[in-house]
């Protein structure tokens, strides 16, 4: 009995540890080939180099990307070996998505997000995504695209618009709750651990109530300009009634409603 406790600890602590590894090599780690020819460390310094702050560019990696692939061919395999040439190929894509993954975490937990970084980080993720294709899943980029994804829904969140169309019935402000968008922001992956720190993105959230009242106003009152008109195109009274009837019904605007039955009253 002790023997087969013993061995199910020793399973338990050995599933552990592998368990570990397994994290930490899916976390972001990226191997560094080793090679022999002087021409293969050559363009693995050339990668290095590429990927440090500040230096990554669409163009930097094609011209890598297209550079092995030449020295390996027009050299016939004397400068680079074809292996060489898969190696150094793929440490390009995981040290960029490395550099990636790294920058956006960074970014996303500053202060302020310049847009000339955002939109820098956002065309290395478009890039990386389309260069995947030839590679194996990376950790790095998925956790690059997450973030990505994450601030493009915060974002929608704290945008609504106040343009009206016309329509038969008259729509409803489609704005929601601010109670509702607060509780979806909050409960979002990456508010805490990076967007909250943003000062522009935590005012936007403390001030959501008064900015989706506001457009809420501007919604009806722009509703109100559509059905006048509607009528001055269609000269159609009964319409307009109808139309009165529903804005009285769903306007959370007051000056537009009186704005509105001063118009029916005058036509």
């Amino acid at each position: 009995m002790k023997i087969i406790k013993l061995f199910l600890i020793a399973a338990v602590l050995i599933g552990g540890i592998f368990g570990l590894m397994q994290l930490t090599s899916e976390s972001g780690g990226v191997e560094t080939p080793d090679f022999k020819s002087a021409q293969a460390n050559m363009w693995k310094q050339r990668i290095a180099e590429l990927c440090k702050e500040g230096k990554w560019t669409e163009k930097g990696y094609a011209e890598i990307e297209s550079g092995i692939h030449s020295d390996r061919v027009t050299s016939k395999g004397r400068l680079l070996s074809i292996d060489e040439e898969l190696s150094l190929k793929r440490y390009l894509f995981a040290l960029s998505c490395s550099y990636l993954k790294d920058g956006a975490d960074k970014l996303f937990k500053q202060s302020k997000y310049p847009k000339s970084t955002v939109d820098h980080f956002q065309g290395a993720l478009d890039f990386l995504l389309a260069e995947a294709k030839g590679h194996e899943a990376n950790g790095n980029l998925t956790e690059a695209a997450n973030l990505f994804a994450a601030y493009r829904r915060l974002l929608g969140q704290l945008s609504f618009s106040s343009k009206a169309t016309y329509s038969r019935p008259l729509r409803a402000f489609a704005g929601g709750s601010a109670s509702g968008r607060k509780a979806a922001i909050k409960a979002m992956a990456y508010y805490k651990s990076h967007f909250s720190h943003n000062a522009e993105i935590k005012a936007k959230v403390d001030g959501l109530e008064s900015a989706l009242r506001r457009a809420e106003r501007e919604y009806y009152s722009n509703l109100e300009r559509c059905v006048e008109r509607n009528y001055a195109s269609t000269g159609d009274l009964a319409t307009l009634l109808e139309d009165q009837m529903r804005f009285d019904e769903i306007s959370t605007n007051d000056d537009a409603k009186e704005r509105l039955n001063n118009f029916v009253t005058n036509n």
